[in-house]
């Protein structure tokens, strides 16, 4: 051996810190959790955007007619309320689950399809040899 590293892999060196670097850090940060585990943390974390924007329009409905809202409220049914604005938001967490489910999904499995072809390369890497090849000489 003369001690000397072969250009091309010197090449995929590089091309694998780029990908560490730039677009497969998210992606190699994605495939640190299972495929469930994942999707639950996104789901779970859906949930509470859901219930947030849920509040921030009961909100903006209470503040631009405040009078108006509190006697709506007054002469309401509030069993019948209650149940209808509950009705409504979990049809609408249930609609924004199923697409956040199916975004998830298909979120990890590109990453580990990306990430599944950086260890293979990598694996390349370690058995390439470090010489230059003789018949350069």
């Amino acid at each position: 051996m003369s001690g000397k590293i072969s250009p091309l892999r010197l090449k995929e060196m590089i091309c694998l810190a780029e990908f560490e670097q730039g677009g497969g850090k998210r992606a190699i940060r994605i495939c640190q959790y299972g495929r469930s585990g994942y999707i639950a943390l996104r789901m779970i974390i859906s949930f509470f955007f859901a219930a947030a924007a849920a509040a921030l329009l009961v909100f903006l409905a209470a503040s631009r007619d405040l009078d108006g809202f509190l006697l709506m409220i007054q002469n309401a049914d509030p069993k019948r309320l209650l149940s209808a604005a509950a009705v409504f938001f979990v049809l609408a967490a249930a609609a924004y689950l199923t697409v956040t489910y199916m975004k998830a999904d298909a979120e990890y499995r590109k990453a580990e399809k990306q990430v599944r072809i950086y260890e293979e390369r990598i694996q390349m890497l370690l058995r390439f040899p470090d010489a230059e090849d003789p018949s350069r000489r």
